[in-house]
């Protein structure tokens, strides 16, 4: 349950998310539209993979602890640790990429994306499980 007069205005929160995914999630996808030679299809999951990972953060922040709801809650600048692992993916994306035959790209896709969706639901369930008590600072 969303709390309210407790930090910023829901309606700030909420045009916040919205922005967020405005000028986060749907340039992703409309670069993968839009490009002369299109992004790989595996990369755009990715992207949008990435894009719900850090909208859940910020859904929850805007739940749970809207005093503290920020740009930040995005979780986007979160460690030097997130940064390094988040580079590291892309660079082994493009030197990768291909190489593989084309047999193991189709086996393993699928696995990726079915651990992206079992990731995801039990990060954010998790979160939304634990409410309050769940904080992303430890």
């Amino acid at each position: 349950m969303i709390q309210k007069n407790v930090g910023i205005p829901l309606k700030q929160g909420v045009t916040t998310f919205v922005l967020g995914f405005l000028f986060g999630m749907a340039p992703m996808t409309l670069i993968g539209f839009t490009l002369s030679k299109p992004l790989p299809f595996q990369l755009q999951v990715y992207l949008a993979s990435m894009a719900i990972a850090h909208m859940g953060e910020y859904m929850f922040v805007l739940c749970f602890h809207p005093s503290e709801l920020k740009w930040d809650s995005y979780l986007i600048n979160q460690s030097k640790a997130y940064m390094f692992a988040a580079v590291f993916s892309w660079v082994e994306f493009s030197v990768f990429f291909g190489k593989k035959p084309l047999i193991m790209n189709m086996a393993m896709f699928p696995l990726g994306v079915i651990f992206i969706i079992t990731g995801h639901f039990i990060r954010i369930g998790a979160m939304f499980t634990a409410k309050k008590s769940f904080h992303h600072i430890v």
